[in-house]
């Protein structure tokens, strides 16, 4: 062990051997970066900023151990790729102000802060398991990201994020999952949150009015999903969300997971979808995204805006409702429907750019002011889910395919699309015909409305006379007023059954053959027909060689409810039956 007592200068240090090596004077030369390595042993501090005002620790390798020693040290960059390695705060304070890497261990009561004013945005990765509870700050425009979830420390480490950026890495192995007891703390200057390969889930409450930003996340098309999910229902924070970033130093595009509206905060909040900053010659732009994690509603009091390259809007398998009007920020940007699940537009929209349906269904009784193009695998379905509306854009194109699905009410009302310019339609497109009530014969529906003098461009895959809804139709492209879309039934239909819902399942199976043990099924029936009844069967292979057999028929109280309790088949002969259905008559 030795301990250094005298005034040294030089362009860096490497510290090689067993043992400790204690500096007690500051290193003087001014003259550029000096490199400090640790190989072997232990190089440990004994006055603040040791290495001097232009050190950078250039490596750490083996089992090196860099000991603070409870004192102060400031450093450009750290890199420290092996995880075998050390650095003890002690009581310290370690800063960074330009970056690098650390993937051992950081230990000890101390703290670290990233970032420095006067220095350029420092980027910095912890990729080890971290013990240390004094704190971290990312400030100055600094990021942390974080290749490991147990890289921010001890349980309850606070984390300051002023004017700085969180973001998960590709090699983390779970998300990232933030709750009240991380201790999050937004500073003046805000916070930005970032998914770059691993989501971050805020289960905590988001509070205050300093400036909350989002980056990162895959697109739906990625076999992976992550993002930055607002997993809270009630955040509270106040001030624009900006998902996104273009500004002077990067540009990232974001989508962002919600579970309510008011994952997004304050009910005021500005929701702003991608970015747009210019340097002087050119636009730097991005894109964002909202993902929805519930089936939920916007309300028409949230302005939602788009700015930058695109948005996207994601249902996600849910039921993802906009009620307020989307508008632009600069002209011609578009929004992309993406992921299974429905999203309703009931907000007269003014963006102007292409709205592209990719998958799952678009509909709502709102409005686009721009082309609305159908991919091969979207839905259009105007109005809300089982019922009619009306849907309007200024172009449309099933030119590449796609569904229309079209609700049909009693008498003469249906879904109806309206399009103010032109309307393109190939043979890959399909119609498809949806009664809600009964269809008479000779009755006419008009499902499309062209303005202006030029015809319907193309045909669905439905010319002539078809078949759809248990209707026979006959389908006219120029209908209305000559370029109009409008169906004849050529016969009429009985109102579609009521189908109930089956919950609180419980199956009890059958015993062994001669047991006296048979199956019975448990269940409570909601939605079905008022005073109506429901047929309960069995069969032992789904009905392929054994029929299904009517083992009890269930009658429904006036809101078309009912309870079975242990409904057992009553066969005794031949295989159990443990498959049940229900069937309405």
């Amino acid at each position: 062990n030795v301990t250094f007592n005298q005034p040294f200068s030089g362009r860096g240090l490497n510290k090689e051997g067993a043992g400790v090596l204690l500096l007690k004077t500051a290193n003087t030369d001014t003259s550029g970066e000096n490199d400090v390595t640790v190989s072997q042993g232990i190089l440990r501090v004994g006055i603040n900023n040791v290495f001097g005002t232009r050190a950078r620790v250039a490596a750490m390798t083996g089992d090196g151990v860099l000991d603070l020693n409870g004192f102060s040290v400031e450093v450009s960059t750290l890199e420290n790729i092996e995880p075998t390695t050390e650095i003890r705060l002690g009581s310290g304070q370690l800063t960074v102000r330009t970056g690098g890497a650390t993937y051992g261990a950081i230990t000890g009561t101390g703290g670290v802060v990233i970032g420095k004013s006067g220095f350029s945005p420092a980027s910095c990765t912890f990729g080890g398991v971290n013990t240390f509870s004094g704190g971290i700050t990312v400030a100055f425009g600094g990021q942390l990201t974080l290749q490991n979830a147990a890289g921010l420390g001890a349980p309850g480490n606070p984390l300051t994020l002023d004017n700085g950026s969180l973001s998960t890495g590709s090699l983390m192995a779970s998300p990232l999952v933030m709750d009240s007891s991380m201790n999050l703390i937004i500073g003046p200057g805000g916070a930005r949150f970032s998914a770059g390969g691993q989501s971050i889930i805020i289960n905590s409450l988001l509070s205050g009015t300093n400036p909350i930003r989002f980056g990162g996340g895959s697109s739906p098309s990625e076999s992976s999903v992550y993002d930055v999910r607002l997993a809270n229902p009630a955040n509270t924070f106040t001030g624009p969300v900006q998902i996104g970033q273009a500004d002077s130093n990067n540009t990232a595009s974001g989508i962002i997971g919600i579970v309510a509206n008011g994952s997004l905060g304050n009910a005021a909040n500005v929701v702003t979808l991608g970015g747009r900053y210019f340097d002087g010659e050119s636009n730097r732009t991005s894109s964002g995204g909202l993902r929805a994690y519930a089936d939920l509603t916007i309300p028409a009091t949230r302005a939602i805006l788009i700015e930058g390259e695109s948005a996207v809007l994601d249902s996600n398998g849910h039921t993802f409702t906009i009620a307020s009007p989307i508008s632009e920020l600069s002209p011609g940007i578009g929004m992309r429907k993406e992921g299974e699940g429905t999203l309703i537009l009931n907000g007269a929209s003014t963006y102007t750019g292409e709205t592209y349906v990719r998958r799952g269904v678009l509909g709502g009784n709102g409005s686009v002011g721009g082309r609305l193009v159908m991919d091969w695998d979207g839905t259009l379905a105007p109005g809300a889910p089982g019922g009619v509306g009306t849907f309007t854009c200024a172009d449309l194109d099933f030119s590449g395919g796609g569904t229309y699905a079209v609700n049909l009410a009693s008498g003469s009302g249906s879904d109806l699309l309206v399009s103010n310019g032109e309307v393109s339609i190939s043979p890959a497109a399909v119609l498809v015909i949806q009664p809600t009530g009964p269809v008479t014969q000779g009755d006419v529906f008009t499902i499309l409305q062209k303005s202006g003098s030029t015809p319907v461009d193309g045909t669905f895959q439905q010319t002539g006379t078809f078949s759809s809804g248990g209707v026979e139709w006959s389908i006219n492209y120029a209908g209305g007023d000559g370029n109009d879309i409008t169906l004849t039934a050529l016969s009429g239909s009985t109102a579609a059954p009521v189908v109930p819902k089956l919950s609180n399942l419980v199956i009890t199976p059958a015993g062994a053959a001669g047991s006296g043990t048979f199956a019975g099924i448990s269940a409570t029936i909601s939605g079905g027909q008022a005073n109506g009844s429901v047929l309960l069967e069995a069969s032992t292979d789904l009905g392929v060689l054994d029929p299904w057999e009517v083992i009890r028929t269930i009658p429904l109280d006036a809101s078309g409810a009912a309870t079975i309790t242990n409904a057992t088949d009553p066969n005794s002969s031949g295989a159990r039956r443990n498959f049940f259905r229900l069937r309405v008559p």
